[in-house]
């Protein structure tokens, strides 16, 4: 009957099967470790599928420009809205390298902030009631800058300059700030310093950023006048050595007018007797 020889057939099957399993045994245990069975090709979907995240979810942060940097300039970084107390501020260190000369030209152009009609607090100093005195903005007013959250003096130009520098000796005026109002004069003049501290070559560090291109215009314009003076001068020397051979009916050139020949000829020679009288010939 039918049946029975479909029963047959399948018999027949599972006994080729049984056959081929024991003779190599070691095929099938090759086809699963080799990746090519039902389970190994459901792990590589599932593989596949995480690549496909985790490319996706690369290409939405690329498009909505999620990355580091982007980041900070977008949601740290808002030059109109840097803290502008001097005690709320943090280190010109702690920005981008890439930044800081940004932050620097923004307090720069906002300049030292100097409230005068804040209540200065009195603190007890000394057996006597002390505080900061306004009347100090007259003398130190291009650094000076009052913290009304501190109550303290710091100094602008070694905020922005000086803690670029090894060895900084302006903590009190970049970090905490200077609040011992009965020596404060003394220690104003002695933070200033002489022509070579490191006050005054942050402070000049503030001007060469401030009107960099000016620096620049100036010292173009001191090396092209050099230059055209030069230039005058060897262009005189030239033509006065061309109209005495003119006159004297000499001949200019040489056979030989390279620098090891003893005898290049008149103008050449005479160029030369004009330089030794005149080293910038």
């Amino acid at each position: 009957s039918k049946s029975t020889t479909t029963q047959l057939k399948m018999d027949r099957t599972n006994s080729i099967l049984r056959y081929l399993k024991r003779k190599h045994p070691e095929k099938d245990e090759e086809y699963i470790a080799s990746g090519s069975g039902v389970g190994s090709n459901i792990n590589n979907s599932q593989k596949d599928g995480n690549m496909e995240g985790q490319s996706n979810m690369h290409d939405k942060n690329v498009r909505d420009g999620s990355n580091e940097g982007e980041s900070f300039r977008e949601k740290e970084l808002d030059l109109n809205n840097l803290p502008m107390d001097p005690g709320e501020r943090k280190m010109i260190s702690e920005y981008p390298p890439n930044l800081q000369d940004e932050v620097r030209r923004r307090y720069l152009i906002n300049g030292p902030i100097q409230p005068r009609n804040h209540k200065f607090p009195q603190s007890l100093i000394g057996g006597r009631l002390r505080r900061f005195n306004p009347s100090w903005y007259g003398k130190y007013g291009i650094w000076m800058e009052y913290s009304i959250k501190k109550d303290a003096v710091f100094c602008l130009c070694c905020y922005l300059f000086a803690n670029a520098r090894e060895n900084n000796p302006s903590g009190d005026f970049v970090r905490e700030g200077y609040s011992t109002w009965n020596k404060a004069i003394e220690r104003f003049n002695r933070h200033v310093g002489d022509h070579n501290s490191g006050h005054n070559k942050a402070l000049r560090d503030c001007e060469t950023l401030r009107k960099p291109r000016q620096s620049i215009e100036v010292a173009l314009d001191r090396h092209s006048d050099e230059t055209r003076r030069q230039y005058r001068l060897r262009l005189d020397t030239s033509v006065s050595c061309s109209r005495y051979l003119l006159r004297q009916g000499l001949p200019f050139r040489g056979n030989d007018e390279s620098e090891s020949s003893e005898s290049r000829k008149n103008f050449l020679e005479l160029v030369k007797f004009a330089a030794n009288l005149n080293e910038l010939v």
